[in-house]
């Protein structure tokens, strides 16, 4: 009942009619699932899951990234000079596949890329669907991006006609090309999707709507709710039915800090017995001891936060909603431009002072390794 994700691979694959892949998951309640041909469509799609994953959301920073698809795995892909070549991935290494195709050239991709390439051998070939309409689904607006004389280009969908076939696209620089063939139109598309999710200059939206704030006007605070979010700004809905909008992140992460506070103290019963601060969604960062992971918030349950990690590990706080804030707060501060120290910024002895729950503490750093600092409180010698 958790809105969870669980890591697998393909552990075993048993040629016949029909042919069966099985995956172990990593989870012992999870077990193996077995996918025959007839599940080879559901079968992709959870292997897209773990790459879309790795390329959009980025496993632990100081570690390698996994290698999501193994030599042999077929690819299709359509160059600028328009035509289809068929190959097989013959190697993996610092994050990139190499591949060796049919008319024996070679090329050195990435995952984004790799990823459309899988998803067309299988779709476009395997299962030979030759790119009908429901592998594609086209609206207008939808972001599309195309590779032509060795420069990516980026553009939309400006005018859609289902009736001929014809599909037109404007691309940055203003210039247009129309498209009757599918296979083609789903490969831009794909990659449309894929680079701009996770591109370093996109905005990230840490708070989801229904994320709760807290602000004050002149003297007094108001309730409120975020409502809606666009291109870096974020709506919020007060108690007394007023909207506002923000545009600094550092605005509207106080607000939420503010409203985590009062529920940390016991307010905001005007949400219940369990008021639930940050939504399913919510973007969290936070440094364990081998490294920083970034993650998400997959379920709350009665004052309860579970947070999915970027390796996939699932975790319960202990210190509740305290240090969910704090690992909230660092999503934010990352997506500002924050990253953490990586050289010993405050000597060992520094006195600090934090409030958990209703009390506040002192304590001072004792220790730093590889950007983390370690707290020693005064009250009962504990660290953090």
């Amino acid at each position: 009942d958790c809105d969870c994700w669980v890591k697998g691979r393909v552990d075993e694959y048993i040629s016949g009619d029909p042919s069966l892949y099985r995956v172990k998951w990593s989870s012992k309640s999870k077990g193996t699932t077995d996918y025959y041909d007839a599940d080879l469509d559901h079968l992709l799609t959870v292997v897209n899951h773990a790459a879309d994953f790795v390329a959009n959301i980025g496993e632990n920073p100081d570690d390698e990234k996994p290698q999501i698809y193994a030599r042999g795995t077929p690819v299709y892909y359509n160059f600028d000079d328009s035509k289809w070549y068929h190959g097989t991935i013959t190697g993996f290494e610092n994050d990139a596949y190499d591949v060796t195709w049919a008319d024996g050239t070679t090329g050195t991709y990435s995952l984004r890329r790799i990823r459309v390439m899988v998803d067309q051998a299988i779709t476009q070939v395997i299962r030979s669907t030759g790119g009908e309409a429901h592998t594609v689904k086209v609206e207008i607006g939808m972001p599309v991006r195309d590779r032509y004389k060795g420069k990516w280009y980026d553009g939309t969908i400006t005018e859609v006609h289902h009736s001929d076939g014809r599909y037109k696209v404007t691309w940055t620089d203003q210039s247009t090309d129309t498209y009757t063939d599918k296979k083609i139109l789903k490969q831009i598309i794909d990659q449309g999707m894929l680079y701009n999710v996770g591109k370093d200059d996109e905005t990230v939206q840490v708070f989801p709507v229904g994320t709760l704030v807290y602000k004050k006007f002149t003297k007094k605070f108001w309730k409120g709710k975020i409502t809606g979010y666009k291109d870096g700004t974020y709506e919020v809905t007060y108690s007394d039915k007023s909207r506002e909008k923000y545009r600094n992140l550092n605005d509207v992460l106080e607000m939420v800090n503010q409203a985590a506070d009062l529920v940390i103290s016991g307010g905001y019963k005007s949400e219940g017995e369990y008021p639930q601060v940050y939504p399913v969604g919510t973007q969290t960062y936070y440094h364990y001891e081998n490294g920083w992971y970034n993650g998400h918030i997959s379920k709350f349950r009665e004052g309860k936060y579970t947070i999915t990690w970027s390796d996939f590990s699932v975790g319960t706080p202990e210190k509740g909603l305290t240090r969910v804030k704090q690992m909230v707060t660092q999503a934010a501060q990352e997506a500002m431009g924050f990253k953490p120290d990586l050289v010993e910024k405050y000597d060992i002895g520094t006195p600090v002072y934090y409030k958990f729950g209703d009390d506040w503490y002192k304590g001072k750093v004792t220790a730093f390794q590889a950007g983390w600092y370690t707290i020693t409180w005064d009250d009962d010698g504990s660290t953090d």
